[in-house]
């Protein structure tokens, strides 16, 4: 969910300025969201309930496994 929310944003809020309504997006900003470098490196939020409930902060490196491979264009 992370990702998602980096890559595609994530409504927040609404404001509404008379009859028109406008979404509140949460993302990050272009240069980290086109580099796999920046989103690898992102930090996940958890309670670590083995070590009594501390709140850690693990990059999603740390979480997953990267295959490179090449893809035909469509």
């Amino acid at each position: 969910m992370e990702i998602r929310t980096a890559l595609f944003g994530k409504e927040v809020s609404k404001i509404k300025e008379g009859k028109d309504e406008y979404k509140i997006q949460l993302r990050n900003n272009a240069i980290q969201r086109k580099s796999l470098d920046e989103l690898l490196n992102m930090k996940v939020t958890f309670r670590d309930m083995a070590a009594g409930g501390a709140i850690k902060n693990v990059p999603i490196i740390n979480l997953v496994k990267v295959d490179y491979t090449n893809t035909l264009a469509a």
